[in-house]
């Protein structure tokens, strides 16, 4: 899928997916959309930074993830998941100061100037505890929009 992506890319430029989610969502009446697979600093930056959308970082071992791609697939193609630049533009979100708001680890960016509430999920540990994390972010959002 990956290689799809950046041959279309390549074919009709470096935003088309961006133009086409942008143009999706304003003539749409809905009132949020799920983008579930940001990897690139120019789409975090488009819909997060500039469209004001709020972000969810989940973040996971990469031994971790390794191992249920090879659970789900079958196998694991090392050389071509290290190989990708891309998967390492967002990584430094988790690097930015964080508080815990939550007894399941759910943290949200603090002290970040535009990166700042940001929330990150710690996927490591299991789709139980991921599922507690998303209850524990839909709780928090739901508390920011009454104040």
């Amino acid at each position: 899928m990956q290689e799809i992506g950046e041959s279309m890319r390549q074919i009709f430029g470096e935003s088309i997916w961006i133009n086409y989610l942008k143009k999706e969502y304003y003539s749409s009446d809905l009132s949020y959309v799920l983008i579930p697979d940001v990897r690139k600093l120019i789409e975090f930056s488009t819909f997060s930074v500039e469209g004001g959308l709020k972000a969810i970082y989940i973040k996971t071992d990469k031994d971790r993830a390794l191992e249920r791609i090879k659970n789900r697939d079958g196998y694991v193609d090392k050389e071509s998941i290290e190989d990708v630049n891309i998967e390492k533009q967002m990584s430094f979100i988790e690097k930015l100061p964080t508080r815990t708001i939550s007894k399941n680890g759910l943290k949200v960016t603090c002290n970040s100037g535009i990166f700042n509430n940001i929330y990150i999920i710690d996927n490591t540990r299991g789709l139980d505890d991921l599922k507690k994390q998303v209850e524990e972010w839909e709780v928090q959002n739901w508390l920011n929009k009454k104040e």
